[in-house]
């Protein structure tokens, strides 16, 4: 996680499959590292649960608390726990989509929630409904917007973000452009030749 989120700060400056190896440009590292010093950017914290502990809302709200975040990325929902730590994959799924609605809420901060598809659904090569989303009644209930990200098979670098629900707006859609070892991006508005 810590090579990617680095590979994504320094605008393709850093090559995650170097950082993964090992393989760092000392020189490069240290520059980069000293603009982002310099340039009073707010920090990127990444916090996971301790081994054997259960990550649930009450647990996200001691870490916002804590470090008193202007945004969270949860990766990803099936991974957490609600707090009444239900044994039920379905109802712990659908408790967690109203204690995260709540927790967003009540501290007014954006919280960015990634999940998964059903496993039937996997494999296909088209962004997934809502109804391809595991738990997706709950989810679609309280969620303010949904988006699906796919990446198409027919290319090795484009992504298709389709929005899916939209509270307080239209529905939208684009393609990025990635390069996914330097995370460098760009939307890309000529994809005639890539069926949606």
């Amino acid at each position: 996680m810590r090579d990617r989120i680095y590979t994504m700060m320094a605008k393709g400056a850093l090559k995650n499959d170097e950082l993964t190896r090992g393989q760092i440009d000392f020189d490069t590292y240290d520059t980069w590292a000293k603009s982002i010093k310099d340039s009073n950017k707010p920090e990127f914290i990444v916090v996971s649960g301790t081994t054997g502990q259960d990550v649930t809302p009450n647990f996200i709200q001691s870490k916002i608390e804590q470090h008193r975040p202007g945004f969270i990325v949860i990766d990803y929902q099936q991974l957490l726990m609600d707090n009444e730590k239900n044994q039920n994959m379905t109802q712990r799924m659908t408790s967690l989509s109203r204690e995260l609605k709540i927790l967003a809420v009540s501290n007014n901060i954006p919280i960015l929630v990634i999940s998964s598809v059903t496993d039937s659904d996997q494999g296909r090569d088209a962004a997934p409904t809502i109804d391809q989303l595991a738990w997706a009644r709950a989810m679609e209930y309280n969620a303010d917007m949904i988006f699906a990200v796919h990446r198409k098979q027919a290319t090795e670098n484009i992504l298709e973000i389709i929005g899916r629900k939209n509270r307080f707006g239209p529905l939208w859609a684009l393609y990025l452009d990635i390069n996914f070892n330097t995370v460098k991006f760009e939307e890309n508005f000529d994809l005639a030749g890539i069926s949606a």
